[in-house]
C-alpha cells in the first residue's frame, strides 16, 4: 500500500496556478478566504492546520513576517515565516475586508455569516470542489478501508512548496529544508524527493553560508518573484 501512494502528485506551476483561478473564478461566496488558505499553504508550506489557526497578531505586515505560536506545531517550536509581497498583498486585503467578522482574532471562519472557527476537515470539502473545477481530481487507488484516495489532496501543496525550495536551492541541505517545513526528522523529505525533484542550473547563492531560517525563507520567495517576472 505504500508503494501505492507514491504516485501522490507534486504540483507544476501551470497547474498551481490554475488551481488559483479556479477558484477565482468560483461562484462561491468563501472564494476569498478559500484562496488565502492555499496560498499561504504553497507560499509558505505550513500545514493546514497551522493555516487555520493563524490570527491577527500572528501577522506583520511592517516587516511581512508571520510568527506562528508553538502550539500549532507538530516539532512545539515556534516558527517564523516571510511573506513575499504577492502573499502579503492578499492576506492584508482579506483581513481588510472582513475583519469585523473575526471572533478569537482568527482569521479563518466557516462561513462569513456564522462566526465560527474553520476547521480542516470542513475545509477539505472546499479543497475537493476546487481540484474538480481545475480538472484535478485523479483516482490513484483504493486504501485498506475502501477509501478512494487521490493524486492530489490537500497535502500536496506543502509538497509543491518543498519542491520549489529544492528547485531553487539545489545545494541546500536536509537539514536546512527540514528547519524550514517544520518537518521533525530530515529523512522524511529525503525518502519523498530523493528521485522526484528535477534539479534546474544550480544555484549556490544562498545556502552554504548557514543562514538564519527568517533569511532563508525570505530569499526563497524573492527569487520567485523575480523569476515570474522575468518571465513575461
Amino acid at each position: 500500500m505504500k508503494e501505492q501512494w507514491d504516485q501522490l502528485g507534486i504540483f507544476t506551476d501551470d497547474q498551481f496556478y490554475l488551481l488559483l483561478e479556479t477558484i477565482k473564478n468560483s461562484s462561491r461566496r468563501t472564494k476569498e478566504r478559500d484562496y488565502v488558505i492555499i496560498m499561504m499553504m504553497a507560499k509558505l508550506g505550513i500545514r493546514i492546520s497551522q493555516v487555520l489557526q493563524t490570527r491577527t497578531d500572528d501577522i506583520d505586515f511592517v516587516s511581512n513576517w508571520i510568527k506562528l505560536p508553538k502550539t500549532t506545531s507538530k516539532t512545539k517550536i515556534q516558527q517564523s515565516f516571510f511573506m513575499d509581497p504577492e502573499l502579503a498583498r492578499v492576506i492584508r486585503r482579506y483581513i481588510t475586508k472582513y475583519i469585523y467578522l473575526f471572533k478569537e482574532e482568527y482569521i479563518f471562519y466557516a462561513r462569513n455569516s456564522t462566526g465560527l472557527h474553520l476547521n480542516s476537515r470542513s475545509f477539505r470539502d472546499q479543497w475537493e470542489y476546487y481540484l474538480a473545477g481545475a480538472n484535478l481530481i485523479i483516482p490513484i487507488g483504493v486504501d485498506e478501508n475502501n477509501i478512494t484516495r487521490y493524486k492530489y489532496n490537500i497535502h500536496s501543496l506543502r509538497h509543491y512548496f518543498i519542491t520549489k525550495t529544492i528547485q531553487n536551492n539545489p545545494y541546500m541541505h536536509l537539514s536546512e529544508i527540514k528547519e524550514v517545513t517544520g518537518h521533525k526528522k530530515a529523512d522524511a523529505i529525503e525518502k519523498w524527493y530523493r528521485n522526484r525533484v528535477e534539479k534546474p542550473q544550480l544555484i549556490k547563492e544562498i545556502f552554504l553560508n548557514n543562514y538564519t531560517r527568517e533569511k532563508t525563507m525570505k530569499l526563497i520567495w524573492e527569487k520567485e518573484i523575480t523569476e515570474r517576472g522575468s518571465s513575461h
